[in-house]
């Protein structure tokens, strides 16, 4: 990836493909789906700011003699935050550790991108001078199995703006940093920073759990805005597929893309680009190995803030039935920019030559808010005065030459706050002396040490030292409530002394006691190296209190259930923190009309340590009628010079049973009459939706073969109306006779509809909700007699058999005078609100429709008009 730095490149490459460690199962688990409320908690106890300094508990090298160094924890640990909190929004276990070997592994990895500062960024890095073979060796291998960046700040920016971003040339083929940081079976990580090299491990495969969802998707359900930051290529979304599907084919896979606030519709197919050439609209599927499943991807480009997303990808099968994927992505502000400044702590700095500082305008921890900074220098060019790695309004800066920096904010050097500017003084290198102590630190109290330059004399390296025992160290537990498992209990700590926090294993050693039963534990740290003494703090271990199952974490599949014929039982999961509920062990579940299309019920009780009763809706959708022929075509039917009609023999693609015309489907025919090619459309109702066709051939008697049919249906008619239009139930085909006698027809769906008339001539009144009534005539006698009709709905100005934004414009021009309606008939299609005017309200509604946001629906009670008397019959008919 390449992000453009006034120092350099920013860019990033992922962990190379080799053989992985074993799997470990032990229990299973799906995606969990978290609202915008839960994920603001979650950053809250997940913190991490991209503009922050890393800091070293063993500074690196890159001179000899070279060593890694080490980073300090809290460093890692914001790094790590940044990691878990991307996979809470994904639905993962966001319970990813640190392991020590895979820190120094990436540690390794970083020293070498940073010497290799001359060097493309690669998994196969050449030896740089200075480097001896042995750290070489540990810092290739370890190159082989992280996600490595080069130009970025600190590590929790490599990982937001850089692995999970993935939106490049080099990185969008196969989006394998992301897929890699949500690699469900990643248990333990490691990290590392070295100037701008920066390296994640990702090669464990520790995680006991298996994953059984169906897919990973990124952007996730609900994406802050902040982690999409600013692209002209946008922000590639992502889907990958677990091996419950078959492996996707690339010319049979189709992904629309739906944007709410722009109205627009990407489709993604065989015909997309898949060179990196064209990033706007790329489309690819890549089954490398990236820890997990065959990866989706297609990037529609800049969406604006807080949008809404839908995403529908069909032609991927399992088991070879098709079985699409429909989601949607809520984009939503995580943080409020209202509530941060904009501005330099002080007015004034000091850096000495080759001392690196952080210098931040703008304290939002996640946004750059547009900002950036600007320079001018006393002294020689700003470029000669510092090396700079920048993001936005922050920037990483290494003092190189004697001078005075000024660092402006402000959007481009036309557009800047001259009063917001920080000066930045640059002196020589000092000589250091030793350490002068002006206070000597004792087992309780701090002291004060400096040194003095030989130079200039002045006073530099002004610190605290800790006092020397650990028994007045602060100790913080890391959870606030420390609950009896069964087992041992050993909560994390942190210790600081003052404001330094001591390391594990280089400042004290951890041990525990009476940890193993309800009551009172102790954890004991002792001071080694620099620090002695001891300290036993006390912690309760308690039993865990009842909970209330309406106050815990509940992921439960009540969208996109398909009628399967069987009783459905959606997917249900609870979880109080990391520990899953087991089913007739904490709770139990019984359901209600849960086998047919509809709205069914989950009824969860608690029991044990949990409380409460839930019930919980799900929608059942009816499923795809498919293919349910028994014959590919219907053979040959004799002629008669009567409409023919079949008995169909359908069977359900999902259960295998036997369907029933009207109660899961109906049937309509096209060109059922002459001689030639019949249609027969069947049309799904109740259980089953979607529409399928087959056909059967009419032939002239002297030319039939065949034998007597025992699956026609006889009936007489004389009449036929062919609608065009009549897409819902409840069309109504009204006959009136010349002595205005009313025959109705209620039809179904668009086709042809028959009826057996006396002799005669008719008024013929198609009339449908929401739509415009159709006048037409017809003769019924001893010959067949046949009309087409064609139904519009209000609002349908244009008659294009849609309404969208055109009607939008004519109505809004009707309405404003720009432009007359064409005819009588055009104003009465514009007037949806049925008040004999058009206006305001008019558009309004078609916009609403036209947007999605409310469906036009029209309410009107239409009278036939007779001439006659108005008694009303029902004709002998048939669809």
């Amino acid at each position: 990836m390449t992000v453009k730095l006034l120092k350099g490149i920013v860019t990033a490459a992922m962990a190379s493909i080799a053989a992985a460690a074993t799997i470990f199962s032990v229990s299973a688990y799906d995606i969990e789906r978290h609202t915008q409320a839960e994920i603001k908690d979650m950053y809250d106890r997940l913190f991490f700011n991209i503009h922050t300094a890393p800091e070293y508990a063993e500074a690196y090298s890159a001179v000899s003699p070279v060593k890694s160094g080490k980073v300090a924890e809290d460093t890692l640990e914001e790094g790590l935050n940044s990691i878990n909190f991307c996979r809470y929004l994904a639905g993962l276990p966001y319970d990813v550790e640190l392991d020590d070997s895979y820190n120094i592994a990436a540690q390794n990895a970083s020293l070498i991108i940073y010497m290799n500062s001359d060097q493309p960024l690669s998994h196969q890095p050449k030896q740089p001078a200075g480097m001896d073979d042995e750290l070489y060796a540990a810092a290739y291998k370890a190159s082989g199995e992280c996600n490595i960046g080069k130009g970025y700040m600190n590590i929790q920016t490599s990982v937001i703006q850089g692995y999970m971003s993935d939106t490049d040339s080099m990185n969008i083929p196969s989006m394998g940093h992301r897929r890699w940081i949500l690699n469900p079976e990643m248990k333990k990580t490691g990290l590392g920073i070295a100037g701008f090299g920066t390296a994640m491990y990702v090669r464990d495969r520790t995680r006991a759990d298996k994953f059984t969802g169906d897919y990973l998707c990124w952007p996730p359900a609900q994406m802050p805005n902040e982690l999409i930051g600013k692209n002209e290529n946008g922000y590639a979304y992502s889907v990958t597929l677990n091996n419950t599907y078959d492996k996707p084919d690339r010319d049979k896979v189709v992904v629309k893309v739906t944007s709410k606030l722009t109205g627009k519709t990407w489709t993604f197919d065989k015909n997309s680009s898949n060179s990196v050439s064209d990033m706007v609209g790329y489309f690819n599927i890549n089954d490398q190995y990236m820890g997990f499943g065959t990866c989706i991807i297609f990037n529609p480009g800049p969406l604006p803030e807080n949008d809404a997303v839908d995403v529908e990808i069909k032609g991927i099968y399992k088991d070879g039935v098709e079985t699409p994927i429909s989601y949607k992505v809520n984009y939503f502000d995580l943080l409020d920019d209202s509530d941060y400044t904009l501005g330099f702590e002080k007015d004034s700095y000091e850096l000495e030559i080759g001392q690196t500082m952080l210098l931040n305008g703008y304290d939002h921890p996640l946004s750059s808010g547009g900002y950036r900074l600007l320079y001018a220098a006393d002294g020689g060019s700003y470029k000669d005065l510092a090396d700079r790695i920048e993001s936005g309004a922050t920037a990483l800066i290494t003092a190189k030459q004697e001078g005075t920096l000024y660092c402006y904010l402000g959007h481009s050097p036309q557009d800047y706050y001259p009063e917001k500017c920080a000066a930045i003084t640059i002196t020589h290198k000092h000589e250091r002396g030793g350490w002068i102590i002006e206070t000597l630190p004792t087992e309780t109290d701090e002291g004060l040490r400096y040194r003095k330059c030989s130079i200039c004399g002045k006073e530099i390296d002004r610190e605290i030292m800790p006092a020397t025992s650990v028994a007045v160290a602060e100790v913080t537990f890391t959870e606030e409530k420390h609950i009896f498992t069964g087992s041992a209990v050993e909560p994390k700590i942190k210790v600081f002394s003052g404001e330094k926090r001591l390391t594990a294993d280089t400042d004290y050693t951890i041990s525990y006691t009476d940890n193993t039963a309800i009551g009172t534990g102790y954890v004991i740290i002792k001071g080694i190296g620099y620090f002695s003494g001891e300290k036993k703090v006390a912690f309760e271990i308690v039993r865990r209190d009842p909970a209330a199952l309406s106050k815990l974490d509940i992921t439960f599949k009540s969208e996109g259930i398909y009628y399967t014929g069987r009783d459905i039982e959606p997917k249900l999961t609870i979880k109080e923190g990391s520990y899953t509920l087991v089913k007739n062990s904490d709770y139990t579940v019984t359901y209600k009309n849960n086998r047919n299309a509809g709205t069914g019920m989950a009824v969860v009780k608690g029991m044990g340590d949990y409380v409460d009763t839930l019930e919980l809706s799900f929608e059942i959708l009816p499923a795809d009628i498919g293919y349910p022929w028994a014959e590919t075509k219907l053979g040959e039917v004799k002629y008669t010079g009567k409409p023919i009609m079949l008995r169909l023999a359908l069977n359900s693609q999902v259960s295998g049973e036997e369907l029933i015309e009207g109660i899961d489907y109906r049937v309509s025919y096209e060109n059922n009459l002459e001689i030639g090619t019949s249609t027969v459309t069947v049309t799904g109702i109740g259980n089953y939706s979607g529409t399928t066709t087959n056909t059967f051939n009419i032939v002239a008697p002297e030319d039939y073969k065949g034998g007597d049919r025992t699956d026609l249906i006889e009936f007489n008619c004389n009449t036929a109306v062919s609608i065009e239009g009549a897409n819902e139930d409840n069309t109504e085909v009204s006959f009136v006779s010349s002595d205005g006698v009313i025959y109705n027809v209620v039809a179904v769906i668009s086709g042809t509809f028959y009826a057996d008339l006396p002799d005669g001539e008719y008024e013929v009144w198609v009339v449908k909700k929401s739509c415009a009534p159709v006048h037409s005539s017809i003769t019924a006698d001893s010959e067949m007699s046949s009309i087409d009709v064609k139904v519009y709905q209000y609002g349908d100005i244009n008659h294009d058999g849609q309404i969208n934004v055109t009607d939008t414009s004519l109505s809004s021009a009707f309405t404003k005078g720009r432009r007359a309606p064409a005819d009588s008939e055009q104003r009465d299609m514009a007037d949806v609100n049925r008040d004999g005017k058009l206006n305001v309200t008019d558009t309004s509604k078609i916009a609403a429709h036209v947007k999605g946001v409310k469906a036009l629906v029209i309410d009107q009670d239409f009278v036939i008009p007779t001439d006659g008397n108005d008694k009303q019959k029902t004709a002998d008919t048939a669809e």
